[in-house]
């Protein structure tokens, strides 16, 4: 067995197939080094009479997440115009996250054989970008436009089981992937490759794929992300234009929306939320390991949406309430979501049953059952069970217990749906390993948990969510520009244009809405940086989570603290100084922005690295530096 010269990429030979595993731990990023090291590999094994196929594999634990981010794709796409011209069979053995380029190398081979628990995405479209690496071509050669455009478009990802019947992968195994990929080179060893950029099987007939292009351009709303348009025109490229030519062209709509202030937005959201995301400084990964056991008492509102949640995710769930009827309530709003999935195939009768089995209703128990995490949603129950982690929704917090708060939307989605933004209120006398059990929770449920740190500044000790105070910001902003004369209407426009409380049009903003769009894009910037400052938040990059997340932002704007870089510090410090002389409390600069602007420093710097937030701030700041460093 050889390595690369990276040591990413192992190379064995058994029998007369070649097998190249690739190992960039974790998420085998296909950087340009790698993708030179595979490169090379393939030459030499397509040159080399002793193989008759190849055989790509990963060792990692998913098969590839793409390109590490900030990276271009030309080598990936160099890569796989070298892998589908390979003159022996190329096959892949497809496990894990098969995501971005990652599935695109896949989609250059001769035949995908994956693992049954193996899913796949294509989310250069939430980047503001089409894809780099052939997709749009490859991808309705396959499986025809509709399906591609769906997939290409949504960035939904889809499991293999699905991949399968759409004609996207040739095999689906339970288990040892690479084993049944290395039966099919074998197969196919001494046969020429099917090569996708031949096939036709998406594109037998022409008029089914332009009406379904047809449709998929009318259903696009205007907006300021030209992304789904370009998608949607590459697509149809692949039908009217030599490969190689509809390959150049979807090339050149990277590079053109790669330039646009709406894609290096939306490039760092998707950063910012990855930082976000991390687990805070002194927890172990190890700590965070998921929880099995929910209770949740109070049966109302949101209680059977993260009950179902919780069940889908495979929890044992308890639901107590003191009141029959709002429990019987809560198990029948429960059971109705659960036959509407099923009638809708998310869901089986198996799956279903097994839900059931799982849930618990308790009326009024004398203490909470055993369980690792203990949901409060009303006042009054019982004591929970020393052992649990108990986080409270809504109602006064238990002695222990952390504050929970949905944000997403400003709570105005249906609590427990996947990707919904929730705080975690965790004050310093919480253990870690609570700390740990109480976000894993959340992520095991599809919630997007950013850690807080409570202040008192309430007199039920329950202070506003971090998305409550960004939305002050905003609402206060629109209240003296109304004192001053503007007109709401004229305000919600200008501040919707640009991505405030509203996704944007492609009108081009006049100057005095631009105006009003920068004061208020200051003003929450500010407040997040009196946030940092006190240690509610630790990172910037957290409050560009919370600001998009709770539908304050739009997603392509990166959120504030990202647009204040873009404009720069000593712009921002000049124009809080100036509107500081109408409105003290909402624009004098944080010291926090004094500091770094002293220091030549931004809020980028802070995210990449925690360690500059000691030498921008006085002393009294220093303990949100060391909390921020490591994280």
């Amino acid at each position: 067995m050889k390595a690369g010269a990276t040591g990413w990429l192992r190379q064995e030979q058994i029998s007369d197939i070649c097998r190249l595993t690739l190992c960039h731990s974790p998420h085998n990023l296909l950087s340009p080094l790698l993708c030179a090291d595979l490169f090379a590999a393939l030459e030499m094994a397509d040159a080399d009479p002793a193989v008759a196929a190849i055989v790509i594999d990963s060792g990692c634990v998913d098969f590839s997440h793409g390109l590490a981010a900030g990276e271009e794709a030309t080598a990936v796409a160099a890569l796989c115009q070298r892998i589908e011209a390979a003159a022996k069979p190329v096959i892949v053995a497809l496990h894990g996250t098969v995501l971005a380029e990652g599935m695109e190398l896949a989609l250059a081979a001769h035949a995908r054989v994956a693992d049954a628990g193996a899913r796949f995405a294509l989310p250069a479209v939430t980047l503001g970008l089409v894809p780099g690496a052939g997709a749009s071509q490859r991808l309705p050669r396959l499986i025809g436009a509709e399906q591609a455009l769906r997939l290409l478009l949504t960035a939904a990802p889809i499991p293999a089981v699905e991949a399968l019947a759409l004609g996207l992968l040739d095999r689906v195994v339970e288990n040892e992937v690479w084993r049944a990929a290395l039966l099919m080179a074998q197969t196919l060893a001494g046969t020429p490759p099917r090569r996708t950029r031949d096939r036709r099987d998406g594109m037998r007939d022409a008029l089914v794929y332009q009406q379904a292009v047809a449709a998929a351009r009318s259903t696009l709303r205007p907006g300021p992300v030209e992304a789904p348009a370009r998608i949607v025109d590459c697509v149809e490229a692949a039908l009217l234009l030599p490969i190689d030519q509809a390959l150049a062209y979807e090339a050149a709509q990277r590079i053109d929306l790669a330039a646009t202030p709406i894609a290096a937005g939306l490039r760092h959201a998707a950063m910012a939320e990855r930082r976000a995301l991390r687990l805070p400084a002194g927890i172990e990964a190890e700590e965070a390991a998921s929880p099995l056991r929910l209770v949740i008492w109070g049966a109302e509102e949101s209680a059977p949406d993260i009950a179902l949640c919780a069940l889908r995710a495979g929890m044992q769930v308890n639901l107590a309430d003191p009141s029959r009827p709002v429990l019987v309530n809560a198990l029948e709003r429960i059971a109705v979501a659960q036959e509407q999935a099923l009638k809708t195939g998310h869901l089986t009768q198996a799956a279903l049953d097994d839900e059931w089995s799982r849930l618990s209703p308790q009326l009024s128990p004398p203490r909470l059952p055993e369980a690792d995490v203990a949901l409060i949603l009303a006042e009054g129950g019982p004591l929970p069970q020393p052992s649990s982690t108990v986080l409270s929704l809504g109602a006064s917090l238990p002695v222990g217990a952390m504050a929970l708060s949905l944000s997403g939307a400003l709570a105005g989605v249906v609590a427990g749906g996947a990707g919904d933004l929730v705080e975690i209120a965790i004050s310093d006398h919480v253990a870690p390993a609570r700390m740990a059990r109480a976000l894993a929770f959340a992520r095991r449920i599809g919630w997007r948990a950013v850690a807080t740190r409570p202040t008192l500044a309430d007199p039920e000790q329950r202070p506003a969510s971090v998305a409550v105070r960004l939305a002050r910001a905003i609402a206060e902003t629109v209240a003296h520009l109304e004192r001053g004369g503007l007109d709401r209407a004229v305000i919600a426009r200008a501040l919707a244009s640009h991505g405030i409380a509203g996704e944007g049009g492609t009108h081009r903003p006049a100057p005095p809405e631009a105006d009003i769009a920068r004061r208020c894009f200051a003003a929450v910037a500010n407040a997040g940086a009196r946030l940092i400052e006190s240690g509610v938040l630790h990172r910037p990059c957290e409050v560009d989570m919370v600001a998009i997340g709770a539908g304050l932002m739009a997603r392509h704007t990166g959120g504030p603290m990202y647009q204040a870089d873009r404009k720069g510090m000593l712009i921002l410090v000049r124009d809080l100084r100036l509107w500081a002389v109408e409105n003290p409390a909402l624009w004098q600069p944080a010291p926090l922005i004094e500091a770094l602007w002293s220091q030549g420093l931004d809020f980028a710097s802070l995210d990449a690295a925690p360690e500059a937030l000691a030498r921008a701030l006085p002393e009294a700041f220093a303990r949100a530096a060391r909390a921020a460093s490591g994280a």
